[in-house]
Parts: C-alpha cells; structure tokens; sequence
C-alpha cells in the first residue's frame, strides 16, 4: 500500500494467501502447524499449541495460603488447588533447501558502524558486512534478530546482478514470550542429547540419512546422535546441497485464561524472498472480479 504525500495518488493490493495446516495431538496438547505461502513469495511456518494445560495438583487455593510460594515454585496457580507446570515448546524444522535449482551458500549480512571520512556533519555510517560461511559447525548460531541471514544461490542473478537468495528467520512473531535456548543446566543429560535445542540455526550438507534434529532414537540414547553429531565432520558448505534446521520455540508461563482450555498460542518462523525477484512480486494481481468483467477464469 501507499499514498502519496504529493497529491491524491492512492493505491494497494490485497494479501493472499494458501494455508496448509496439519495437526497433532500428543498427550494433553494439540499442536497446529501451518504452511502459509504469500503471493508475495515468503513462506510461513508457523507452530501453534492448544489443548489442555500441563498441571499439578496442589494444596493452595489462592496466593495467600501459606502454601502459596512452595506450590508455585515450578508454575502458576491458574485455579483453586491447580498449578500450570512452566515448560518449553521446541521446535526443529529440517528444510531442504534448492533455491533456484541450487547448488548454495550461507550468507551472513550483519549491519556495522563505520567511520565517516568525506566531511561533512556526519562522522559516521552503516554499513553492511557480507560473508560467505564456509563449514557447518561456522553455521551453527544462535539467532540474533538484528542480523540478516540467507541462503543464497551465487550462480544465479536477478536482474540487478544480485545473488538469488531466501531469508532465514527462526523467530518472526508470535503470541508466546520465544524460547531463545533450552532452558537446561549444561550437564543435564537431557540437553546433551538433545543440543539442538539451544541454537536456533543449523546449516549442513545433504545427507539422506540425516532426518532428524535429534537422531533416530533420542529417548534411548546416552549422547547426541543427532545435529551435534552431524556437524562432527565440519563439512564445506559453500556451493554444496544444502539443509537449513531451524530451531524455534516458546517459554510457556501459564496464566488462568488458559484454564480450562487453552487458547492457541503461536511461534512463527518465515523464509522471505532476497533479490530473488526483480521486483514486489504480489503487483497488479487479479481480483475476482476483476476476472469475471474480462472473462478471465
């Protein structure tokens, strides 16, 4: 949309989207998981979690029960003599990345402050800092929303000359406070099987084997057999046939609007075209009717 600031120039496009949703019930929640593709090229990923409240019995009935401290100590009381456990929704999503046909590269853009040396009452400027990552384990991050991260095909070009490429967010949105690691001690056996938890992006070379984040069998396993083990070999990752893991998640407080149901809270992950087009895709698209008055169908 836009209005121009210099006379009565008014004009916007509808948003479309296609939304492909799966859910599955595990225990006491029911999780959503919606594909969302945009005309505008980006694909959502977004994870929801509904159902019912991980809870606990406990003595107290209001916080000014002498018992009240001890029984909330692990969560919140959301209802006479019930607690709401406080707990983690993880995430891993495993995406076999082609853009344009491939082969890729992980590329790094991370805005820096440089100085100014041209006069003037400026002494400073931002730029951009680009590089091409080189192995898997210099993938392997923690996401920082500031930076911009993509993978990128370098052979093949818009019509500016730029490097085709999609955007990588693990973290775009959603109604939960985001789980930016596994809230885990370092020596917890749990999180040692399970590290990919605590990074929220992952990038390795194809691997037909490699299907899941934590291995095939993480509940009986003694150490990390999954993206940890992976990246053992720290193979080249410039040019090569790539997957991006992406690693999102909620930090889960319970509050008493989530009793006894609990309303559908959301944590959104997005791929979002980089110069990969030559320009605002979603323009001067068709309504219905539109295609009705010219006969278009």
């Amino acid at each position: 949309k836009h209005k121009e600031i210099f006379g009565d120039q008014d004009a916007s496009e509808e948003r479309r989207e296609l939304v492909v949703r799966w859910i599955s019930t595990v225990g006491n929640y029911d999780y959503m998981f919606d594909w969302v593709f945009g005309q505008n090229g980006t694909i959502g990923i977004n994870a929801g979690a509904t159902g019912i409240e991980a809870v606990k019995g406990v003595k107290t009935r209001t916080m000014h029960d002498a018992t009240a401290k001890e029984d909330t100590k692990y969560g919140t009381l959301i209802d006479h003599n019930i607690v709401g456990t406080t707990h983690q929704h993880i995430y891993n999503y495993r995406l076999d990345m082609d853009v344009d046909g491939g082969p890729n590269s992980f590329v790094h853009m991370d805005p820096v402050i440089k100085p100014t040396t041209d006069g003037g009452v400026r002494t400073s400027s931002m730029q951009i800092d680009t590089k091409v990552i080189d192995s898997e384990k210099s993938a392997t991050e923690k996401f920082d929303p500031s930076s911009i991260r993509l993978i990128s095909n370098l052979n093949k070009e818009n019509k500016m000359g730029n490097p085709v490429s999609y955007q990588l967010i693990p973290f775009a949105g959603g109604t939960h406070p985001i789980a930016k690691g596994a809230q885990f001690s370092p020596d917890e056996w749990l999180f040692k099987r399970l590290s990919f938890m605590d990074k929220q992006i992952w990038v390795t070379q194809y691997n037909a084997d490699e299907r899941y984040p934590e291995g095939k069998y993480s509940n009986r396993s003694t150490h990390d057999t999954g993206l940890g083990q992976f990246i053992d070999n720290n193979q080249n990752i410039e040019n090569k046939d790539l997957v991006v893991w992406l690693t999102t998640g909620t930090t889960h407080v319970a509050r008493a609007e989530e009793w006894p149901i609990m309303p559908t809270e959301w944590v959104n992950t997005l791929l979002k075209p980089w110069n990969f087009f030559d320009s605002t895709p979603s323009l001067n698209i068709e309504t219905e009717k539109e295609k009705q008055n010219t006969g278009h169908h």
